[in-house]
């Protein structure tokens, strides 16, 4: 589906991301939109957290208003990683439930944000490790289907990504 670039008044939002991607847009000649995460603040100077309906509500607002060609969201994977699937049975079971409607929650709202971009002809990338239980999420198959996303695997080490280790050297993410 080709993009209404007309349309768009940003080219690059970011969502579940602190300022990664849309601070460096405009060396590319593209305009930058929010960076929508806990830990950038809205213009009240609130932080957003998007575990709250009304931030939620918010943010959504504020993605309508740009109306980005490209919406990123990085949503994290910590409750979808390989390394839970080792930790979940040594867990209470109360609280691997908790963790996973919290993430599930999290990951809804942000393919509901996708499925409106896919609405309004522009573009969304999910930026999720390959192995991530995200992937077998319905809504992550719902979304996949209503839009016919297509699944790219992309080392972000290849574009610089890295990662700094408790011993402080730094690594190349294979993300």
């Amino acid at each position: 589906v080709s993009p209404r670039h007309d349309e768009s008044k940003v080219d690059v939002t970011e969502i579940y991301s602190g300022p990664r991607v849309a601070p460096q847009a405009p060396r590319y000649g593209l305009k930058p939109g929010s960076s929508i995460d806990l830990t950038t603040c809205d213009e009240y100077g609130r932080p957003w957290d998007l575990s709250l309906p009304v931030m939620q509500k918010h943010a959504r607002k504020r993605i309508q208003q740009e109306r980005p060609t490209l919406l990123i969201g990085s949503i994290m994977c910590r409750d979808f990683c390989q390394m839970m699937r080792i930790n979940w049975p040594r867990m209470p079971a109360h609280e691997k439930v908790r963790r996973l409607q919290q993430a599930r929650a999290h990951l809804a709202f942000v393919c509901s944000l996708y499925l409106e971009q896919a609405r309004n002809s522009r573009y969304f990338l999910h930026e999720q490790p390959q192995q991530a239980t995200s992937w077998e999420e319905p809504c992550v198959q719902r979304l996949v289907k209503v839009t016919k996303a297509e699944k790219l695997l992309i080392h972000m080490c290849q574009y610089g990504m890295t990662t700094i280790t408790p011993d402080q050297r730094t690594l190349p993410v294979k993300k």
